[in-house]
């Protein structure tokens, strides 16, 4: 029986311990709330919640590298094209001397491989910028969808 009353009293002495670290600590206490669910947060619906915007994340993830992939790929084959034609101009100029007027027609040539090329890096930094946008944009709409969800339940829950 004395035993008993010890333990009574030292549970009884832990919680108060317990609590005056809580209450001094309103991080702690805020913690405490959540973890004994005394704040009105289903932590099941906030778990699945986070859990949708990290599939959200993980398919945006998903996405950018294919695009890089994508980029990559077009990069590649940009830059063995442009290599392609200047090689074979400097062929062309090299086993023979040029006439003015061929110097003329593979000047342009240059020049037209050389619009290419930036046209090339043009269209590459669009799909950058238009993936982006994409991701951004997908992203925003989770989180949206995420705190509108959220806030439902919450609203749904006080009124029961």
């Amino acid at each position: 029986m004395v035993a008993r009353a010890r333990n009574q009293s030292k549970n009884a002495e832990n919680e108060q311990t317990q609590h005056d670290k809580t209450s001094s600590n309103p991080k702690m206490d805020m913690f405490t709330m959540f973890t004994q669910n005394k704040v009105g947060i289903d932590r099941d619906e906030l778990i699945n919640n986070h859990r949708k915007n990290l599939d959200a994340m993980n398919d945006a993830n998903k996405m950018a590298m294919d695009v890089m992939k994508s980029i990559a790929t077009l990069q590649s084959q940009y830059i063995k094209q442009t290599f392609e034609d200047f090689t074979a101009i400097i062929r062309e100029i090299s086993q023979k001397p040029p006439s003015e007027d061929q110097l003329k027609n593979q000047a342009s040539r240059l020049k037209e491989s050389i619009s290419k090329a930036v046209d090339h890096t043009s269209a590459l930094s669009n799909i950058i910028v238009q993936s982006n946008g994409e991701f951004y944009k997908k992203m925003q709409n989770n989180m949206n969808d995420s705190f509108e969800e959220m806030k439902y339940k919450a609203s749904s829950k006080k009124k029961h």
